[in-house]
């Protein structure tokens, strides 16, 4: 199954634009935090990623807000499921 229909599956979101944007931008975020080129394999990271995106879009800065007794607050760091993966793709560079 290809990244954009997962992403539709999980989120429920069916904006394949902004969806589709968010895969590119993802993809290029990966590459370079990883070092390294793009690769298929990291397509499952992505689709991770993409859809915390889609699920933190427009609160961008909100650490914590409440009104009439309902608190939210909200990472400003993808949570460690994310991280481990990217970690997990990402090269060591070495200097000598």
């Amino acid at each position: 199954m290809d990244v954009l229909t997962q992403i539709k599956l999980i989120t429920g979101k069916t904006d394949e634009t902004i969806i589709n944007l968010l895969i590119d931008k993802t993809k290029q975020e990966v590459a370079i935090y990883c070092k390294t080129d793009y690769v298929s394999a990291m397509d499952n990271l992505t689709v991770d990623m993409v859809c915390y995106k889609l699920n933190t879009l427009n609160t961008d800065g909100i650490s914590s807000q409440s009104y009439n007794g309902i608190s939210e607050s909200y990472t400003s760091d993808y949570p460690i499921y994310i991280k481990s993966q990217l970690n997990a793709f990402r090269k060591r560079v070495y200097f000598l």
